[in-house]
């Protein structure tokens, strides 16, 4: 499990270095800018869809306040006997189309250049934009109203389908002025509670980069 996590990091670090994205902001869109969004990706999902291989399932893990979809591209064997891993992606919790964009062409690159070996050993899912409406991150894990909140209902279906996915390893990613690595955040974080890290998380704990 730790060479199989160190490998596969490594081939993360390179491929997404690979990438050239360009680097904006997207803070408090307007629903028009926010449907324009799900739209892009919607294309972008089916046309990575298209390509060989798995992930191959247009879904979505949930609903925003205003009904935003969450949009997904998912792997369709969480809870099958396998030898594969498995990693999930969650993108745009800082509601950057950019970080979207970064989380589809790593599914684009995991497709279509990742080596055998690499698509043999892991199974992905993938939510490239966690928060479509750009409002400001609720903190995780939610600790009530899991299936009624009328404020913040998205933080509630990120996080379960995050478990529902059962995964082996977690990457968040966001877009930034630099490239970093960072293990888990600050208490409140996605990735700190997924972790293990955070005090609320009754759950076991899972790698998150």
């Amino acid at each position: 499990m730790t060479c199989s996590l160190a490998r596969l990091k490594t081939a993360i670090l390179i491929g997404l270095l690979c990438l050239t994205v360009h680097v904006t902001t997207a803070r408090g869109q307007t629903l028009d800018q926010a449907a324009d969004d799900i739209e892009w990706l919607r294309s972008s999902l089916y046309d990575l869809a298209a390509l060989p291989g798995q992930p191959a399932t247009v879904s979505a893990g949930g609903l925003t306040q205003n009904q935003t979809q969450l949009l997904t591209i998912e792997n369709p064997t969480p809870y099958s006997a396998t030898t594969r891993q498995r990693i999930v992606i969650v993108a745009g919790l800082d509601g950057n189309r950019e970080s979207a964009r970064l989380a589809i062409a790593a599914v684009r690159w995991f497709k279509s250049e990742a080596s055998q070996e690499i698509r043999r050993a892991w199974d992905v899912s993938v939510m490239p934009l966690a928060n479509p409406t750009g409002h400001p991150t609720d903190t995780f894990p939610p600790t009530e109203h899991f299936f009624n909140d009328s404020e913040r209902p998205d933080t509630r279906y990120i996080w379960r389908w995050v478990a529902y996915q059962a995964p082996d390893l977690v990457v968040k990613l966001a877009m930034g002025d630099t490239f970093q690595i960072e293990g888990a955040g600050q208490e409140g974080t996605l990735s700190a509670a997924l972790s293990g890290h955070s005090t609320n998380n009754k759950l076991g704990g899972v790698p998150v980069v």
